[in-house]
C-alpha cells in the first residue's frame, strides 16, 4: 500500500491560531475512494457554522464516515472535485502535518495502550499537568481516572477532543449505559468555539444537535433542526387510515469468515479468490438490514439482497455455518436464530414487503398519480408475503418466528389487497365515477376485510398480530359495508328507486352505528383506533344520517314508494380490481443477475458444490472405464502374447540361431548391471548386513526382555514374607500389572525379527542357488562370452529351414509393431482421459437446468441425477475402443496362431544340431539369473531400510523397559529400607542374585521380622 504523501511543495502555511473559529464550508465537493468506484459523495454543498453541534444520520453507505475521511484528508485528493475550507483556509491546500493536528476524533472503540494514562494523554509530551487535569476536568470523567496510573480503561478522552474541530464517531449508542450517559453529557455540555460533529444511526442520539442532516447516497438528503427529523409512525403516516407492517429487525451477521472456512474446506479454489465478494455480501446484508427508513432506495437495497441470497443458495448449503437471529415484528421480545439461508431469505423477503407496504402508506393520496403508486405498492406486497408464503417459507430447515406463520402471511396478504382495493375506491370517488360502481369497488373492499378478520381472527395468532387490528379490520369492513350501501342509494335515487334507496340507507346507517359502537367501545378502554378512522365514520354516519331523513321525508310527502325489508334487497355484486401480484424481480431474481436491478451475481466464479460432486463422480466413472475396462483389457492382451511367446522360447531360440557368436544385448545390458552392483559379492554383503541386523535386533529385544524378567523376580522377591495387607510392600503393584503392554509389544518385534529372518534365508537360498551364475555375469564380458556356447558360422544353412526361420522373425517383428502400435494406442487413450474436463459441460447443463427451472420458481435446485444423461452422452464416446479391443483380440489370436505353426517348423530344422540347443539353455539360464539377482538386490536393499526403521524402535522400546526397570528397581530399595549404592548404568547387565536388594536378602539380619521395631542406617 501506497504511503500518503504528507508534504506538498507548493502547500500553503496556515496562520498559527488556525483555526480560530471552526466555521466548515463544504463547496460542489465530490470524492470516490479510487478512479475506478462510484462517487461516495455527490455535490455536497454545506455551511457547518463556528461552535455548531451537527448531527449526522443516515444509513450504512449513505456517506456519513466519507464526510469524516473527506475532512482528515483521508482519500487521493486526486479523486475529489470541489474544495472543503476551514475558516477560509482549503485543507487540499496544506500539509497533512499542518491540517491534522488540528482536528480531533473521537472513535467508536475508544483504546488505553500500555503505559501511564499520562502518556495515554499526552504522547507527545507537549503540556503539563495542569494543562490535562483541566481537560480531564472539561470532560467529566475526574470520578474515574486518579492521578495515579490508569491502564486499560474503557473511558478514554483523547486531548485531540480539546481542539477547535471535533469528529465524534458512530454508534456510541452500542456503548453500556453508563458510558452511553457520560457521552450524552459530555457532548450536550457547552463547550466555547467548538464545533462538533456527531455520526449516529439514530435520530435519539443526536436530537440536541443545533442542526441534523440525513445523509442517503452520498447526498445531503435533508437538513435542519432534530424536531423536524422525527421518525414516523411504525405502521404508517400520521394521521392516516391505512396501516403499514413494521420491519423484522435483526442481529449483526459476518458471512467472510464462515463462509472463507467453507470454501477452502469443501472447493478446490482459495477463498481469497473470493475476498470481494464476501465484503460485497457483507456489505449488502449490512445496509439492508440497518435501522430502516421508508423510501425507494431501501426497497432496491432489500430486493438486491435477497436477489443474491437467491443466487448464493445454489452456490452454497442452505446450513452453512453462519447464524442469523431475526426478531418476530409484532413481537421484539421474540427473536430465532439458526444456521439456514433460507430462514435468512424469508426474513429478508418479509421486510421487502413491509417496504411496499409502508410505501404505499407514505402516499398522500390525494390525487390520482399517488393513488395509482399505492395501488401499485400495495398490490406488490399483497404479492410479496403470498410467494412467501407459498415458495420461500415451506423451504426453511428450522422452526420461523410467528410473523412468518401461515396465517399471518395470509392476513398480512388479504390487509394489503383491502388497502389496495381501498386506493380503487378512493381513485372511482375522485374520479366522479357512477355510483353504482362505487359501491361495487366498496363492497370488494367489505369483503376483503372479512377474509382479513377471519385469517387474523385464528388462535395461534392471538400473541402476535397487533391487538388493535383486528378492531380496525371490523370498523373498516363495517365502514365500506355502509358505503357501498349509501353509493347504492344515490343509484336508487338516480334511477328513482325511492323505495329501496330508503332501505338501504337505512342498511348504511345501521352499519355505522355498529362501527360507532366499536369506537366508543375503544375509546373506552383501549383507545388503539387512529382518530383519523374515527373521524372517516363518524363522517360518513352523519352524511348517511341527513340523507336517510331527506330520503324518508320525501318518500313519506311525495313519492309514496313501498320501502322494502332489509333481507329483500338484491346484494351488492362486488367489483374486484386489487390481486396480489408479486414483483417479477422476487419471482425470478435470476432474470435480473447482471442487471442494475441486483447487480453482478456474488461468487460466480464459484462452481457449486453439486457440480464438484458431478465432476468427481464423472471421474470415478471414466477412470472405470479407462483404466479398469479398457487399458486393463489391452494390458491382458499383451501379457497373454508374452506368456505365449515365453513358452515357446521365443525370441531367445530365434536369436541363438542369427547370433551364433556373441551375447543378446538384454544378457550385456544384465552382466553390466550386477558389475555395477559388486556382483556376487556385492550381494553377499547385503546377506551379511541383513545377518547382522537381524542378530542386533534380537540382541535388544533380548534385553529388554531380560530386564522386565529380572524386574518381575525382584519384585516377587519384595513381596515375600510379608504379612500385613496394609504394608507398602503388600500393596505394590505387581510387575506383571505394569508391564503388559511392554511385553506384548516385545512378543509383536521377535514375531517380525523371526519373520525377517525367514525371508533373509530364503533370500539366501537363492543367492546360493544361483551363485555360480552370478559370479560369471560379474566376470568381465570376454570371460561372460567364452563361457556361453557358440558356433562361428549358422548351423542352418539349408534354404528351406532358411526360410522357415525368416518367416518366423518376421512374425515376430509383427509383434513387436502390434505392441508397440498397442502403446502408442493406450497413450492416446490416456491423454484423450486427461483432456476429457466435464466441468465446462456441467456448467452448461447447469445453466440450461437454470433457464428451464426459472419460469416456475426462482431458487433453481441441482441434484446429481440431473447429470445423468450428459454422463452418458460423454462417456459414449470411448465406445469406439471397445470396438478397437476386439479387433486387438482377433488379429493377436490370429498372429499367435501363425507363430506357433512357424515355430514347430522351426524346432524341426533346428533339432538336427545340439550346439544350438545348448547355446539356448545357457542364454536361457543367464536371462532368468538376471532376474533372480535383481529379485534378491531389491529385496535386499528394501531389507537394509526395514532393518534402520526396526532397529530405532527397538531402542526406543529398550530404553523404556531398562528406565522402567530401573526406577522399580530404586523403589524396591526404597521400600525395603536399603541404601542405593552403587546404581549400574545398565540393569541389564546386571548379573543375576547380584542386586543390592538380593544381597540384603541373603543376610539373615535384614531380613524384615514384623515382631521387630524399625531400624534406621545412621547417616553417612
Amino acid at each position: 500500500m501506497d504511503s500518503e504523501k504528507m508534504f506538498i511543495e507548493s502547500a500553503a502555511k496556515p496562520e498559527e491560531q488556525w483555526p480560530s473559529a471552526g466555521k466548515i464550508e463544504f463547496h460542489n465537493f465530490s470524492m470516490k475512494y479510487r478512479e475506478d468506484l462510484e462517487l461516495a459523495l455527490k455535490d455536497v454543498n454545506l455551511t457547518i457554522n463556528p461552535g455548531e453541534k451537527i448531527g449526522i444520520v443516515g444509513r450504512t453507505g449513505a456517506g456519513k464516515t466519507s464526510l469524516t475521511r473527506a475532512l482528515f484528508r483521508l482519500i487521493d485528493s486526486k479523486t475529489c472535485n470541489g474544495s472543503i475550507v476551514v475558516d477560509g483556509q482549503d485543507i487540499f491546500s496544506l500539509n497533512l502535518s499542518d491540517l491534522r493536528p488540528k482536528l480531533g476524533i473521537i472513535p467508536q472503540e475508544p483504546t488505553m495502550f500500555e503505559g501511564k494514562f499520562r502518556q495515554n494523554l499526552d504522547p507527545l509530551v507537549q503540556y503539563n499537568i495542569e494543562d490535562m487535569w483541566s481537560a480531564i476536568i472539561k470532560c467529566g470523567i475526574v470520578d474515574n481516572v486518579q492521578p495515579k496510573d490508569a491502564r486499560n480503561s474503557n473511558d478514554h478522552i483523547d486531548e485531540d477532543t480539546l481542539e477547535k474541530i471535533e469528529e465524534w464517531n458512530k454508534d456510541w449508542e452500542k456503548a453500556n449505559w453508563s458510558k452511553r450517559l457520560f457521552l450524552f453529557l459530555f457532548i450536550t455540555k457547552p463547550k466555547i468555539n467548538c464545533t462538533v460533529l456527531t455520526i449516529a444511526h439514530r435520530l435519539e442520539t443526536i436530537m440536541n444537535s443545533d442542526r441534523v442532516i440525513v445523509m442517503d447516497s452520498g447526498r445531503i438528503a435533508e437538513i435542519g433542526p432534530p424536531a423536524e427529523q422525527s421518525p414516523p409512525d411504525k405502521d404508517g403516516n400520521d394521521n392516516s387510515t391505512l396501516l403499514a407492517v413494521r420491519f423484522k429487525t435483526t442481529e449483526r451477521t459476518i458471512y467472510a469468515t464462515p463462509l472463507s472456512n467453507y470454501i477452502a474446506s469443501s472447493y478446490a479454489e482459495p477463498p481469497e479468490a473470493y475476498r470481494d465478494d464476501l465484503r460485497v455480501l457483507d456489505e449488502l446484508r449490512e445496509t439492508a438490514t440497518a435501522a430502516l427508513d421508508v423510501n425507494t432506495s431501501v426497497l432496491k437495497r432489500n430486493t438486491r439482497y435477497y436477489g443474491q441470497l437467491s443466487f448464493i443458495l445454489s452456490k452454497f448449503p442452505a446450513d452453512v455455518n453462519v447464524n442469523f437471529t431475526w426478531y418476530n415484528a409484532f413481537d421484539p421480545e421474540c427473536s430465532v436464530s439458526c444456521q439456514d439461508l433460507y430462514f435468512e431469505k424469508a426474513a429478508v423477503l418479509f421486510n421487502v414487503g413491509s417496504i411496499y407496504s409502508q410505501l404505499a402508506c407514505r402516499e398522500n393520496r390525494s390525487d390520482k398519480e399517488s393513488l395509482n403508486r399505492a395501488f401499485g405498492y400495495f398490490q406488490s406486497a399483497a404479492g410479496t408475503y403470498a410467494y412467501l408464503q407459498q415458495k420461500v417459507v415451506s423451504e426453511t430447515r428450522t422452526q420461523v418466528t410467528t410473523d412468518l406463520s401461515a396465517y399471518m402471511l395470509t392476513t398480512l396478504e388479504n390487509l394489503m389487497l383491502c388497502q389496495a382495493q381501498e386506493c380503487v375506491w378512493h381513485r372511482s370517488v375522485l374520479a366522479h365515477m357512477k355510483d353504482a360502481n362505487v359501491a361495487r369497488v366498496a363492497q370488494q373492499v367489505a369483503e376483503f376485510y372479512d377474509l382479513a378478520i377471519e385469517s387474523g381472527s385464528q388462535g395461534s395468532l392471538s400473541g402476535t398480530i397487533p391487538a388493535h387490528w383486528l378492531d380496525h379490520f371490523k370498523v373498516k369492513r363495517l365502514y365500506f359495508c355502509a358505503e357501498a350501501q349509501y353509493r347504492k342509494a344515490l343509484d336508487c335515487l338516480a334511477n328513482s328507486h325511492y323505495g329501496e334507496e330508503v332501505a338501504r340507507l337505512r342498511m348504511a346507517q345501521d352499519y355505522c352505528n355498529q362501527a360507532m359502537e366499536l369506537v366508543a367501545y375503544d375509546q373506552r378502554w383501549s383507545k388503539t383506533l387512529r382518530a383519523a378512522v374515527v373521524d372517516m365514520v363518524r363522517s360518513l354516519q352523519e352524511l348517511v344520517a341527513s340523507n336517510c331523513s331527506r330520503a324518508e321525508r320525501d318518500n313519506d310527502v311525495i313519492y309514496l314508494d313501498p320501502v322494502p325489508a332489509a333481507s329483500s334487497l338484491a346484494s351488492i355484486a362486488p367489483y374486484k380490481l386489487a390481486q396480489a401480484v408479486a414483483p417479477e424481480l422476487v419471482q425470478n431474481p435470476g432474470k435480473y443477475l447482471g442487471e442494475e436491478e441486483l447487480g453482478p451475481p456474488l461468487f460466480k466464479g464459484l462452481v457449486p458444490f453439486v457440480i464438484h460432486q458431478a465432476a468427481s463422480l464423472y471421474e470415478d466413472r471414466k477412470e472405470q472405464l479407462v483404466n479398469k475396462d479398457l487399458i486393463a483389457a489391452l494390458d491382458e492382451l499383451t501379457a497373454d502374447c508374452e506368456a505365449v511367446l515365453s513358452s515357446l522360447n521365443l525370441p531367445n531360440a530365434l536369436e541363438a540361431i542369427q547370433k551364433p557368436v556373441g551375447l543378446p544385448p538384454n544378457i550385456l545390458v544384465g552382466a553390466d548391471e550386477i558389475r555395477s552392483e559388486g556382483g556376487f559379492l556385492g550381494i553377499k554383503r547385503l546377506l551379511d548386513n541383513a545377518t547382522d541386523a537381524n542378530a542386533r535386533a534380537t540382541s535388544m529385544i533380548d534385553v529388554a526382555e531380560h530386564a522386565l524378567d529380572e524386574e518381575a523376580r525382584e519384585d516377587l522377591r519384595v513381596r515375600q514374607g510379608v504379612p500385613a495387607t496394609s504394608s507398602a510392600r503388600a500393596t505394590r503393584t505387581e510387575s506383571s500389572d505394569l508391564t503388559n503392554s511392554m511385553r506384548a509389544d516385545i512378543a509383536k518385534y521377535r514375531d517380525i525379527v523371526r519373520k525377517a529372518r525367514e525371508s533373509d534365508a530364503t533370500i539366501c537360498g537363492q543367492v546360493d542357488t544361483w551363485s555360480k551364475f552370478f559370479a560369471l555375469l560379474g566376470s568381465p564380458r570376454e570371460e561372460l562370452e567364452r563361457q556361453v556356447p557358440s558356433t562361428t558360422v549358422n548351423p542352418i544353412t539349408d534354404p528351406h529351414h532358411t526360410q522357415i526361420v525368416e518367416r518366423l522373425q518376421q512374425y515376430l517383428n509383427e509383434v513387436t509393431l502390434m505392441r508397440r502400435e498397442r502403446l502408442k494406442a493406450v497413450e492416446k487413450l490416456k491423454r484423450m482421459a486427461n483432456e476429457d474436463d466435464v466441468t465446462p459441460a456441467l456448467n452448461e447443463e447447469m445453466q440450461r437446468l437454470a433457464a428451464v427451472a426459472a419460469s416456475a420458481t426462482s431458487i433453481v435446485k441441482f441434484e446429481l441425477h440431473q447429470f445423468e444423461d450428459l454422463f452418458a452422452q460423454r462417456l459414449e464416446r470411448y465406445g469406439s475402443w471397445h470396438k478397437y479391443i476386439e479387433e486387438e483380440r482377433e488379429a493377436q489370436a490370429e498372429l499367435l496362431d501363425s507363430i506357433r505353426e512357424a515355430n514347430q517348423a522351426f524346432l524341426l530344422a533346428r533339432s538336427s544340431h545340439p550346439l544350438l540347443q545348448q547355446r539356448q539353455k545357457a542364454l536361457s539360464n543367464l536371462e532368468t539369473a538376471i532376474k533372480r539377482f535383481r529379485e534378491a538386490s531389491f529385496n535386499l536393499h528394501d531389507g537394509t531400510r526395514f532393518y534402520a526403521t526396526l532397529e530405532s524402535e527397538l531402542a526406543r522400546l529398550k530404553e523404556n523397559c531398562l528406565d522402567f526397570a530401573m526406577a522399580r528397581h530404586l523403589d524396591a530399595l526404597d521400600l525395603v529400607g536399603v541404601g542405593h549404592g552403587e546404581i549400574p548404568d545398565d540393569l541389564s547387565k546386571t548379573p543375576p542374585g547380584s542386586s543390592p536388594l538380593q544381597q540384603q536378602q541373603q543376610q539373615p539380619n535384614l531380613v524384615w521380622d514384623p515382631t521387630m521395631p524399625l531400624k534406621y542406617a545412621k547417616p553417612n
